[in-house]
């Protein structure tokens, strides 16, 4: 069955409004770099406005599952600028066994809200297998305090 034919019948079941896609957009900040769009608009022939190629898109591994608000984590880092080698989610202690990172993602300069920090991502796997993608916010070779976030989950 093709991918359009599906969605036409999945939108006649659930209605127009049920059935959406993730679409890439051109932000380098990953809870703004996809955007919903209506499934059905496009096998119809339309288009929406922001339905373009982003070029920012990165060679660096995403999660497959992007928390909507990232957590507040608890670390413990061995230095200011390194990954944590443990963290506390959920009351639950996670001891890292590999780490690889930090990816550098700065703010939108031009769209920024006041207060907003450069962010260093690191991809943290702990003893039990999980995978976590998690980022410091605020830069200690500046003098920032920084805040430790859990932001997405590895396969």
């Amino acid at each position: 069955e093709s991918r359009a034919s599906l969605i036409d019948r999945l939108v006649a079941r659930l209605g127009h409004g049920a059935v959406l896609r993730i679409k890439p957009r051109e932000c380098w900040q990953p809870e703004a770099a996809q955007y919903a769009a209506y499934a059905d608009m496009e096998t119809a022939g339309f288009h929406d406005d922001m339905n373009t190629t982003p070029h920012c898109l990165t060679a660096a591994p995403r999660p497959i599952r992007l928390l909507g608000v990232p957590q507040k984590l608890a670390v413990v880092a061995l230095l200011p600028d390194h990954p944590p080698a443990r963290f506390v989610w959920q009351k639950r202690t996670h001891k890292v066994i590999r780490a690889s990172g930090p990816e550098r993602i700065a703010p939108q300069w031009w769209s920024a809200a006041a207060g907003t920090r450069t962010r260093d991502y690191f991809r943290l796997q702990d003893e039990d297998g999980a995978r976590f993608w998690v980022y410091r916010e605020g830069l200690p070779e500046r003098g920032e305090e920084p805040d430790w976030f859990l932001h997405g989950f590895f396969a």
